[in-house]
Protein backbone atom coordinates (compact mmCIF):
# COMPACT_ATOMS: atom_id res chain seq x y z
CA UNK A 1 0.00 0.00 0.00
CA UNK A 2 1.37 3.53 -0.65
CA UNK A 3 3.19 4.79 2.49
CA UNK A 4 2.88 8.42 1.51
CA UNK A 5 -1.01 8.81 0.97
CA UNK A 6 -2.35 11.92 3.28
CA UNK A 7 -4.58 9.46 4.91
CA UNK A 8 -2.10 7.66 6.94
CA UNK A 9 -1.78 10.75 9.17
CA UNK A 10 -5.03 10.19 10.51
CA UNK A 11 -5.90 9.97 13.68
CA UNK A 12 -8.75 9.39 16.28
CA UNK A 13 -8.39 9.18 19.41
CA UNK A 14 -4.69 8.54 20.39
CA UNK A 15 -1.56 10.20 19.58
CA UNK A 16 1.92 9.84 18.96
CA UNK A 17 5.68 10.49 20.28
CA UNK A 18 7.28 13.23 19.77
CA UNK A 19 10.24 14.24 21.10
CA UNK A 20 10.98 15.32 24.78
CA UNK A 21 10.65 18.68 26.53
CA UNK A 22 11.08 19.79 29.88
CA UNK A 23 8.11 19.91 31.80
CA UNK A 24 6.44 23.40 31.52
CA UNK A 25 7.06 24.58 35.48
CA UNK A 26 10.52 23.31 35.24
CA UNK A 27 13.55 25.66 34.94
CA UNK A 28 16.70 24.54 32.45
CA UNK A 29 18.84 23.43 35.59
CA UNK A 30 15.71 21.19 37.26
CA UNK A 31 15.62 19.59 33.98
CA UNK A 32 18.63 18.38 33.45
CA UNK A 33 17.85 15.13 34.52
CA UNK A 34 16.13 12.90 31.74
CA UNK A 35 14.20 11.08 34.37
CA UNK A 36 13.51 14.08 36.45
CA UNK A 37 11.30 14.98 33.31
CA UNK A 38 9.93 11.10 33.02
CA UNK A 39 6.07 12.25 33.55
CA UNK A 40 4.73 15.25 32.18
CA UNK A 41 4.24 18.38 35.11
CA UNK A 42 1.07 19.78 33.57
CA UNK A 43 -0.15 15.68 33.23
CA UNK A 44 -2.46 14.71 36.49
CA UNK A 45 -2.94 11.06 34.53
CA UNK A 46 0.79 11.14 34.45
CA UNK A 47 2.03 12.62 37.32
CA UNK A 48 -0.61 10.98 39.50
CA UNK A 49 -2.04 14.08 41.05
CA UNK A 50 -5.81 14.54 41.07
CA UNK A 51 -5.77 18.51 41.02
CA UNK A 52 -6.03 19.65 37.40
CA UNK A 53 -3.69 22.93 36.60
CA UNK A 54 -4.80 26.41 35.63
CA UNK A 55 -3.53 26.82 31.96
CA UNK A 56 -1.78 29.69 30.33
CA UNK A 57 -4.30 32.08 28.12
CA UNK A 58 -4.72 30.58 25.01
CA UNK A 59 -2.91 31.42 21.47
CA UNK A 60 -5.06 34.39 19.75
CA UNK A 61 -7.62 33.00 17.47
CA UNK A 62 -5.91 34.45 14.44
CA UNK A 63 -2.61 32.60 15.22
CA UNK A 64 -5.08 29.39 15.93
CA UNK A 65 -6.47 29.91 12.14
CA UNK A 66 -3.70 30.72 10.16
CA UNK A 67 -2.31 27.65 11.98
CA UNK A 68 -4.94 25.69 11.12
CA UNK A 69 -4.43 26.41 7.20
CA UNK A 70 -0.93 26.25 7.26
CA UNK A 71 -1.28 22.18 8.32
CA UNK A 72 -4.56 21.89 6.48
CA UNK A 73 -2.16 23.21 3.21
CA UNK A 74 0.24 20.36 4.37
CA UNK A 75 -2.57 17.46 4.91
CA UNK A 76 -3.80 18.25 1.29
CA UNK A 77 -0.18 18.19 -0.23
CA UNK A 78 1.23 14.72 1.23
CA UNK A 79 1.75 13.73 -2.24
CA UNK A 80 4.07 16.41 -3.17
CA UNK A 81 6.60 15.02 -0.59
CA UNK A 82 7.75 12.64 -2.95
CA UNK A 83 10.27 15.09 -5.67
CA UNK A 84 7.98 17.52 -5.34
CA UNK A 85 8.86 20.44 -8.16
CA UNK A 86 9.74 23.45 -7.38
CA UNK A 87 7.06 25.87 -6.56
CA UNK A 88 5.52 22.99 -5.07
CA UNK A 89 8.49 22.67 -2.88
CA UNK A 90 8.61 26.10 -2.32
CA UNK A 91 4.88 26.26 -0.93
CA UNK A 92 5.63 23.36 1.88
CA UNK A 93 8.62 24.91 3.18
CA UNK A 94 6.88 28.29 3.17
CA UNK A 95 4.10 26.56 4.90
CA UNK A 96 6.27 24.55 7.79
CA UNK A 97 8.53 27.85 8.52
CA UNK A 98 5.05 29.45 9.49
CA UNK A 99 4.10 26.59 11.09
CA UNK A 100 7.10 26.30 13.48
CA UNK A 101 6.56 30.31 14.05
CA UNK A 102 3.26 29.45 15.12
CA UNK A 103 3.66 26.59 17.16
CA UNK A 104 5.79 28.88 19.63
CA UNK A 105 2.37 30.04 20.72
CA UNK A 106 0.70 26.89 20.53
CA UNK A 107 3.28 24.69 22.18
CA UNK A 108 2.03 26.08 25.71
CA UNK A 109 -1.49 24.85 25.55
CA UNK A 110 -0.99 21.64 24.82
CA UNK A 111 -1.55 18.17 26.87
CA UNK A 112 -3.27 19.99 29.91
CA UNK A 113 -6.71 18.62 29.54
CA UNK A 114 -6.36 16.26 26.72
CA UNK A 115 -8.66 13.20 27.09
CA UNK A 116 -6.31 11.14 24.80
CA UNK A 117 -5.03 8.53 27.27
CA UNK A 118 -1.60 8.09 25.65
CA UNK A 119 -0.70 11.68 25.54
CA UNK A 120 -1.16 12.17 28.91
CA UNK A 121 2.17 9.58 29.53
CA UNK A 122 4.19 11.88 26.94
CA UNK A 123 6.36 14.86 26.94
CA UNK A 124 6.15 17.25 23.91
CA UNK A 125 7.79 19.69 21.98
CA UNK A 126 5.80 20.76 19.05
CA UNK A 127 8.51 23.44 17.96
CA UNK A 128 10.95 20.92 18.26
CA UNK A 129 9.00 18.88 16.25
CA UNK A 130 8.03 21.19 12.99
CA UNK A 131 12.10 21.86 13.20
CA UNK A 132 12.82 18.91 12.47
CA UNK A 133 9.98 18.09 9.61
CA UNK A 134 11.57 21.19 8.08
CA UNK A 135 15.20 19.74 8.48
CA UNK A 136 14.35 16.59 7.19
CA UNK A 137 11.90 18.02 3.90
CA UNK A 138 15.22 20.12 3.13
CA UNK A 139 17.60 17.52 3.05
CA UNK A 140 15.19 15.32 0.73
CA UNK A 141 14.79 12.72 3.20
CA UNK A 142 10.75 12.22 2.36
CA UNK A 143 9.95 9.38 3.89
CA UNK A 144 11.51 10.63 7.50
CA UNK A 145 9.55 14.26 6.95
CA UNK A 146 6.29 12.40 5.86
CA UNK A 147 6.33 10.44 9.41
CA UNK A 148 7.22 13.16 12.02
CA UNK A 149 4.46 15.30 10.23
CA UNK A 150 2.21 12.44 10.46
CA UNK A 151 3.51 12.42 14.60
CA UNK A 152 2.97 16.23 14.64
CA UNK A 153 -0.53 16.35 13.01
CA UNK A 154 -1.57 13.52 15.54
CA UNK A 155 -0.86 16.13 18.79
CA UNK A 156 -2.10 18.76 16.94
CA UNK A 157 -5.55 17.56 16.11
CA UNK A 158 -5.79 15.33 19.92
CA UNK A 159 -5.29 18.84 21.38
CA UNK A 160 -6.62 21.80 19.29
CA UNK A 161 -9.61 19.62 18.49
CA UNK A 162 -13.43 20.32 19.25
CA UNK A 163 -14.23 17.22 19.82
CA UNK A 164 -11.16 16.51 22.20
CA UNK A 165 -10.85 19.58 23.96
CA UNK A 166 -13.24 21.96 25.72
CA UNK A 167 -10.56 24.04 27.19
CA UNK A 168 -8.14 25.07 24.31
CA UNK A 169 -8.17 26.89 21.38
CA UNK A 170 -10.00 24.72 18.66
CA UNK A 171 -7.88 24.03 15.51
CA UNK A 172 -10.77 25.41 13.06
CA UNK A 173 -9.61 23.24 9.68
CA UNK A 174 -10.95 24.67 6.24
CA UNK A 175 -12.74 22.59 4.31
CA UNK A 176 -10.88 20.09 1.44
CA UNK A 177 -9.76 22.03 -1.63
CA UNK A 178 -12.09 22.24 -4.70
CA UNK A 179 -11.45 19.28 -7.19
CA UNK A 180 -9.52 16.86 -4.84
CA UNK A 181 -10.66 13.27 -5.59
CA UNK A 182 -13.49 11.21 -2.91
CA UNK A 183 -10.49 9.57 -1.71
CA UNK A 184 -8.38 12.62 -0.56
CA UNK A 185 -11.33 13.82 0.72
CA UNK A 186 -11.98 10.81 2.87
CA UNK A 187 -8.29 10.90 4.15
CA UNK A 188 -8.53 14.76 4.89
CA UNK A 189 -11.67 14.38 7.12
CA UNK A 190 -10.35 11.63 8.82
CA UNK A 191 -7.29 13.75 9.87
CA UNK A 192 -9.19 16.48 11.15
CA UNK A 193 -11.73 14.39 13.05
CA UNK A 194 -14.63 14.80 11.08
CA UNK A 195 -14.90 11.16 10.97
CA UNK A 196 -18.92 11.23 10.25
CA UNK A 197 -17.75 13.14 6.59
CA UNK A 198 -14.44 10.89 6.32
CA UNK A 199 -17.04 7.52 6.50
CA UNK A 200 -19.27 9.63 3.66
CA UNK A 201 -16.40 10.08 1.66
CA UNK A 202 -14.31 6.73 2.35
CA UNK A 203 -18.21 5.38 0.29
CA UNK A 204 -17.83 7.38 -2.39
CA UNK A 205 -14.58 6.72 -3.20
CA UNK A 206 -14.95 2.88 -2.91
CA UNK A 207 -18.09 2.74 -5.07
CA UNK A 208 -15.42 4.25 -8.18
CA UNK A 209 -15.26 0.99 -10.05
CA UNK A 210 -11.87 2.93 -12.06
CA UNK A 211 -10.49 2.79 -8.92
CA UNK A 212 -10.95 -0.46 -7.48
CA UNK A 213 -9.91 -1.64 -10.67
CA UNK A 214 -6.83 -0.01 -11.25
CA UNK A 215 -5.26 0.51 -7.89
CA UNK A 216 -6.86 -2.44 -5.98
CA UNK A 217 -4.32 -1.77 -2.64
CA UNK A 218 -5.15 1.45 -2.02
CA UNK A 219 -9.08 0.46 -2.40
CA UNK A 220 -8.60 -2.35 0.38
CA UNK A 221 -6.94 0.34 2.71
CA UNK A 222 -9.45 3.01 1.91
CA UNK A 223 -12.08 -0.07 2.71
CA UNK A 224 -9.97 -1.29 5.50
CA UNK A 225 -9.73 2.57 6.86
CA UNK A 226 -13.95 2.73 6.91
CA UNK A 227 -13.97 -0.71 8.77
CA UNK A 228 -11.81 1.09 11.21
CA UNK A 229 -13.73 3.94 11.95
CA UNK A 230 -17.24 2.22 12.09
CA UNK A 231 -16.18 -0.05 14.61
CA UNK A 232 -13.93 3.02 16.31
CA UNK A 233 -17.36 5.00 16.31
CA UNK A 234 -20.09 2.91 16.73
CA UNK A 235 -18.72 -0.62 18.08
CA UNK A 236 -21.69 -2.55 16.24
CA UNK A 237 -20.91 -6.33 15.47
CA UNK A 238 -24.70 -6.33 12.82
CA UNK A 239 -23.41 -3.06 11.47
CA UNK A 240 -19.77 -4.53 10.95
CA UNK A 241 -21.26 -7.14 9.43
CA UNK A 242 -23.83 -5.66 7.22
CA UNK A 243 -21.02 -3.23 6.37
CA UNK A 244 -18.83 -5.84 5.23
CA UNK A 245 -21.42 -8.17 3.57
CA UNK A 246 -22.69 -5.26 1.10
CA UNK A 247 -18.93 -5.11 -0.41
CA UNK A 248 -18.96 -8.52 -0.79
CA UNK A 249 -22.24 -8.44 -3.26
CA UNK A 250 -20.06 -5.89 -5.74
CA UNK A 251 -19.16 -6.78 -8.94
CA UNK A 252 -15.14 -6.94 -9.81
CA UNK A 253 -13.95 -7.82 -6.48
CA UNK A 254 -10.58 -10.14 -7.26
CA UNK A 255 -9.63 -13.11 -5.77
CA UNK A 256 -7.73 -11.87 -3.10
CA UNK A 257 -10.44 -9.28 -1.99
CA UNK A 258 -12.98 -11.76 -1.97
CA UNK A 259 -10.98 -14.07 0.17
CA UNK A 260 -9.79 -10.93 2.92
CA UNK A 261 -13.99 -9.70 2.76
CA UNK A 262 -14.69 -13.38 3.52
CA UNK A 263 -12.17 -13.39 6.88
CA UNK A 264 -13.89 -10.15 7.95
CA UNK A 265 -17.08 -11.24 7.66
CA UNK A 266 -16.44 -14.39 9.46
CA UNK A 267 -14.96 -12.59 12.25
CA UNK A 268 -18.26 -10.31 11.77
CA UNK A 269 -20.23 -13.19 11.83
CA UNK A 270 -18.82 -14.34 15.41
CA UNK A 271 -19.18 -10.94 16.80
CA UNK A 272 -22.69 -11.14 16.48
CA UNK A 273 -22.89 -14.06 18.82
CA UNK A 274 -21.15 -13.01 21.34
CA UNK A 275 -22.93 -11.56 25.09
CA UNK A 276 -23.29 -8.09 23.84
CA UNK A 277 -24.42 -5.36 26.32
CA UNK A 278 -22.03 -6.79 29.11
CA UNK A 279 -20.05 -4.34 31.12
CA UNK A 280 -16.77 -5.66 31.69
CA UNK A 281 -14.38 -4.34 34.16
CA UNK A 282 -11.09 -2.98 32.72
CA UNK A 283 -9.35 -6.30 33.92
CA UNK A 284 -11.71 -8.40 31.95
CA UNK A 285 -11.56 -5.67 29.00
CA UNK A 286 -7.37 -7.07 28.96
CA UNK A 287 -8.46 -10.24 29.55
CA UNK A 288 -11.14 -9.91 26.32
CA UNK A 289 -8.29 -8.12 24.48
CA UNK A 290 -5.90 -11.06 24.76
CA UNK A 291 -8.20 -13.35 23.71
CA UNK A 292 -9.07 -11.55 20.61
CA UNK A 293 -5.55 -10.81 20.30
CA UNK A 294 -4.89 -15.01 20.04
CA UNK A 295 -7.64 -15.62 17.49
CA UNK A 296 -6.34 -12.52 15.27
CA UNK A 297 -2.49 -13.89 15.31
CA UNK A 298 -4.27 -17.50 14.04
CA UNK A 299 -6.27 -16.06 11.58
CA UNK A 300 -3.70 -13.66 10.39
CA UNK A 301 -1.21 -16.95 9.37
CA UNK A 302 -3.09 -17.02 6.06
CA UNK A 303 -2.86 -13.48 5.35
CA UNK A 304 -2.01 -10.71 8.09
CA UNK A 305 -5.05 -8.12 6.25
CA UNK A 306 -7.64 -11.31 7.37
CA UNK A 307 -7.03 -10.60 11.11
CA UNK A 308 -8.28 -6.31 10.82
CA UNK A 309 -11.90 -7.00 12.38
CA UNK A 310 -10.31 -8.89 15.90
CA UNK A 311 -7.22 -6.47 15.50
CA UNK A 312 -9.27 -3.50 15.55
CA UNK A 313 -11.74 -4.60 18.20
CA UNK A 314 -8.58 -5.47 20.60
CA UNK A 315 -7.41 -1.90 19.58
CA UNK A 316 -11.22 -0.29 21.24
CA UNK A 317 -10.76 -2.86 24.18
CA UNK A 318 -7.29 -1.00 24.85
CA UNK A 319 -8.67 2.36 24.54
CA UNK A 320 -11.29 1.75 26.73
CA UNK A 321 -9.05 0.42 29.73
CA UNK A 322 -6.20 3.77 29.06
CA UNK A 323 -9.34 6.05 29.50
CA UNK A 324 -10.55 4.46 32.65
CA UNK A 325 -9.32 5.56 36.15
CA UNK A 326 -7.63 1.78 36.54
CA UNK A 327 -4.21 1.42 38.15
CA UNK A 328 -1.16 2.39 35.86
CA UNK A 329 0.09 -1.13 36.09
CA UNK A 330 -3.04 -2.78 34.16
CA UNK A 331 -2.84 0.31 31.73
CA UNK A 332 0.94 -0.08 31.15
CA UNK A 333 0.13 -3.57 30.21
CA UNK A 334 -2.62 -2.54 28.21
CA UNK A 335 -0.10 0.22 25.82
CA UNK A 336 2.13 -3.08 25.75
CA UNK A 337 -0.28 -4.61 23.83
CA UNK A 338 -1.63 -1.64 21.82
CA UNK A 339 1.78 -1.39 20.77
CA UNK A 340 2.24 -4.95 19.44
CA UNK A 341 -1.21 -4.74 17.93
CA UNK A 342 -0.58 -1.33 15.93
CA UNK A 343 2.33 -3.04 14.58
CA UNK A 344 -0.09 -5.10 12.39
CA UNK A 345 -2.44 -2.50 11.56
CA UNK A 346 0.36 0.09 9.73
CA UNK A 347 -2.17 0.88 6.99
CA UNK A 348 -5.07 1.74 9.74
CA UNK A 349 -5.14 5.84 10.17
CA UNK A 350 -7.35 5.62 13.25
CA UNK A 351 -4.30 4.48 15.71
CA UNK A 352 -0.50 5.41 16.33
CA UNK A 353 2.22 4.15 15.47
CA UNK A 354 3.50 1.39 17.95
CA UNK A 355 6.51 3.49 19.18
CA UNK A 356 3.87 5.90 20.84
CA UNK A 357 1.78 3.26 23.14
CA UNK A 358 5.44 1.74 24.03
CA UNK A 359 6.66 5.01 25.26
CA UNK A 360 3.00 5.46 27.66
CA UNK A 361 3.77 2.04 28.69
CA UNK A 362 7.14 2.73 30.03
CA UNK A 363 6.20 6.16 31.77
CA UNK A 364 3.03 4.71 32.83
CA UNK A 365 5.03 2.17 35.33
CA UNK A 366 8.88 2.65 35.21
CA UNK A 367 11.37 0.93 36.61
CA UNK A 368 9.18 -2.19 36.27
CA UNK A 369 8.88 -5.85 34.29
CA UNK A 370 6.03 -4.18 32.08
CA UNK A 371 8.32 -1.09 31.14
CA UNK A 372 11.47 -3.61 30.51
CA UNK A 373 9.27 -5.18 28.15
CA UNK A 374 8.12 -1.87 26.15
CA UNK A 375 11.23 -0.90 26.13
CA UNK A 376 12.74 -4.01 23.75
CA UNK A 377 9.58 -3.85 21.83
CA UNK A 378 10.34 -0.10 21.13
CA UNK A 379 13.80 -1.06 20.11
CA UNK A 380 12.58 -4.15 18.01
CA UNK A 381 10.28 -2.01 16.55
CA UNK A 382 12.69 0.79 15.54
CA UNK A 383 15.19 -1.48 14.33
CA UNK A 384 12.14 -3.45 11.91
CA UNK A 385 10.69 -0.37 10.73
CA UNK A 386 13.38 2.41 9.49
CA UNK A 387 10.76 4.81 8.69
CA UNK A 388 10.62 4.88 13.04
CA UNK A 389 13.33 7.41 14.78
CA UNK A 390 14.08 7.99 18.63
CA UNK A 391 16.05 11.11 19.11
CA UNK A 392 19.47 10.07 21.06
CA UNK A 393 18.40 12.43 24.11
CA UNK A 394 14.71 11.21 24.16
CA UNK A 395 16.17 7.37 24.00
CA UNK A 396 18.64 7.46 26.97
CA UNK A 397 15.29 9.18 28.49
CA UNK A 398 13.43 6.08 28.12
CA UNK A 399 16.18 3.48 28.64
CA UNK A 400 17.36 5.18 32.24
CA UNK A 401 13.07 4.94 32.91
CA UNK A 402 12.68 1.48 31.80
CA UNK A 403 15.73 -0.04 33.39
Amino acid sequence: MRAWTLGWMALFCFTTLVTAQPPLSATPAESADPAAASIPAASPAASGSSSIPSPPPPPARPTMIKFAEQLSFLLQNIPSFGNPPPDQRNRVVQSLNQLKVSSHMVQPTMQLYTVDPVMRYLILDLPKQFTAIETAYTAGQYTQARYLLRRTTQTCVACHSASSNKNSAVLSFPEPMVGIGNLERAEYYAATRRHEDAMLAYEKALQDKDFKATQPERWNEALANLIAITIRLRNSPHMTLEMISSRMEEPGLRPEQKAMLQAWRASAKAWTQEKLNVKLSPADMLLKAQSLSEQAKQIAKKNPSFAYVDSLRVMTLLNEIAMSPEADVLKAESFYMAGETAQKLKDIQIWSHPEAYYEACIRAKPHSPESQKCWAALKNSIAQDKSLSLSAELSKQLSDLAL
